[in-house]
């Protein structure tokens, strides 16, 4: 009974790291400015802000229609968990930026044929909002099982519009369970012939 202990202690341990997942988006956080960013009408800039948050970028500067992007590759199939911060221009004081909401962000996710195999909104207008830069919404999206391979996230600014602030995106995977239990049973297969005869 005894030599079992080991390989299920493993299992728990590769179900645990799979709750902490290492993130698969380069630069969420923006302390780096756009490194590892790409955007589709050059319609973006990073501004350090006061607060939690530090670095953020703006998507859609001014009145433009623009995304920010990045690739990634998911190594194993699995469903991701995609989560960032959200929030608009608003500078009630001077009369700039968002004034009333709804304001969609598009979020997506594109496989390397550049097909949408996923996709979602968020509201990034917040009425209650307290400074002109702060992201204060907290956002998290979860996806289905994706099979391996390249992905590209994708924001979309608000159709004809920008001041859309983003900060802290991570990607996380968490491998279907159908491969932890494949890998719990060869660790098992293992300590049978490792034991003692």
């Amino acid at each position: 009974m005894r030599r079992y202990t080991l390989p299920l202690a493993a299992v728990l341990v590769l179900a645990s790291s799979a709750a902490h997942a290492q993130n698969l988006i380069t630069n969420g956080d923006f302390n780096a400015g756009l490194t590892g960013w790409s955007n589709s009408a050059g319609n973006v800039s990073t501004h350090t802000i006061g607060g939690a948050f530090g670095e953020v970028v703006e998507v859609g500067v001014g009145d433009f229609n623009t995304s920010l992007f990045q690739s990634f590759t998911l190594a194993a199939p699995s469903a991701l968990g995609i989560s960032f911060n959200l929030g608009v221009y608003r500078d009630t004081l001077n009369g700039f930026g968002v004034s009333s909401g709804p304001w969609i962000m598009g979020i997506s996710l594109e496989d390397s044929g550049a097909t949408t195999v996923w996709s979602s909104t968020a509201d990034a207008f917040n009425a209650t909002q307290s400074g002109i830069y702060t992201p204060e919404l907290s956002i998290s999206k979860a996806t289905t099982a994706l099979p391996a391979g390249t992905y590209t996230l994708r924001f979309t600014s608000p159709t004809g519009h920008g001041w859309t602030i983003l900060d802290n995106i991570s990607v996380t995977a968490a491998p279907e369970p159908g491969t932890l239990v494949l890998l719990g049973l060869g660790g098992l297969c293992l300590a049978r012939r490792r034991r003692p005869r």
